[in-house]
């Protein structure tokens, strides 16, 4: 809300902002799933006119707000069960997407080709689009929303947007491969790791436990890595991630 009362002077184009996608799931506070239905609308995209409330959600969206721009900014900030370390998400098939990514500034950037995803499917049809992650447990901190602001002011300097120059107020960010852990089943969950933490491969990440705690699970890390984000609740689902992190081709840290 703060970027549409922002005085930005524009050279050319129009910022559109639209504060809340899924109103139900906020107020209701329902972790990522629209309350309707059970979907995450972020898995649904582009949408279809005659299927569940996401469904026709996401297809609105697509149809009236993405298809109808020149670039695309999916803003994120962390889950209420949520910790992470700043990053953008790009269509890794996409040079122009890849690009956006470079120019938001956030740490670390992670390409994916995950079906569904806002930025993917944009990107497909032809909208140069990111998916960026500032944020966690749900609070707002101001580190995070400037380096939002920031990113979405760099982004409208580098397409001409904005006249205005940011480019060396950030260093590049460093492109990662994420690695996901999930649940084996569903229970209680005890995290022993920090955002933004290096873990080396066979590393324990935590504890898991049936509710009784009669039965243990210890996730091992695969590889070595940044910690870019991890399930910071107690009770977890069977398939939830329980943490994801960053890999870097050259496996320095």
């Amino acid at each position: 809300m703060r970027l549409s009362r922002s005085s930005l002077e524009l050279r050319s184009g129009a910022l559109v902002v639209v504060p809340i996608v899924n109103s139900r799931g906020f107020i209701l506070r329902s972790i990522g799933i629209n309350p309707s239905d059970g979907k995450n609308i972020n898995r649904v995209f582009p949408g279809c006119w005659d299927g569940t409330e996401s469904d026709r959600l996401a297809y609105v969206l697509f149809q009236r707000l993405v298809l109808a721009s020149d670039y695309f900014i999916d803003m994120h900030s962390g889950d209420s069960n949520e910790d992470l370390s700043p990053f953008a998400f790009f269509h890794e098939s996409s040079v122009p997407a890849k690009f956006l990514a470079t120019q938001f500034g956030l740490p670390y950037m992670v390409g994916t080709e995950q079906p569904g995803f806002s930025c993917v499917e944009a990107s497909r049809h032809g909208i140069p689009s990111i998916l960026v992650e500032a944020g966690r447990s749900g609070r707002v901190e101001e580190a995070h929303v400037e380096q939002l602001l920031s990113g979405v002011r760099r982004v409208m300097c580098s397409i001409g947007m904005m006249g205005e120059s940011l480019a060396e107020t950030y260093p590049s960010p460093r492109e990662l491969k994420l690695e996901v852990v999930r649940a084996r089943f569903s229970g209680l969950w005890y995290p022993e790791l920090k955002a933004g933490d290096v873990v080396r491969k066979g590393e324990a990440l935590g504890r898991l436990t049936t509710l009784l705690g009669d039965e243990s699970f210890v996730p091992m890390s695969t590889g070595t890595g940044r910690v870019l984000f991890f399930v910071n609740s107690l009770a977890v689902n069977e398939g939830d991630v329980l943490c994801a992190f960053g890999k870097s081709e050259d496996d320095e840290w």
